[in-house]
């Protein structure tokens, strides 16, 4: 992990870095994804993944409260669609 860390950060032309302890390693690559993905929609799915609070959700509420609901139109267009329960 360490070594792809440093990837991204030679190709942003930043020095290398080194991290001995685990947590620390994780939470700098996250902050690393976190600025390089930052316009990408990539954020929410790291925090599901890590079980994360999401803007003050707990992350067992999350899976369901953020659900999106389902377009009235591609509904229309497939009658097999159900709408999320949520909305």
């Amino acid at each position: 992990a360490l070594v792809d860390l440093n990837t991204m950060r030679k190709r942003a032309g930043l020095s290398p870095t080194s991290y001995a302890d685990k947590e620390d390693l994780l939470e700098k690559i996250l902050m690393e994804r976190s600025l390089e993905l930052s316009m990408e929609g990539d954020n929410l799915h790291n925090l599901k993944r890590l079980q994360t609070d999401i803007g003050g959700i707990p992350w067992e509420e999350a899976s369901y409260k953020l659900v999106f609901f389902i377009p009235e139109r591609e509904i229309q267009v497939n009658p097999n669609l159900v709408q999320n329960d949520i909305w």
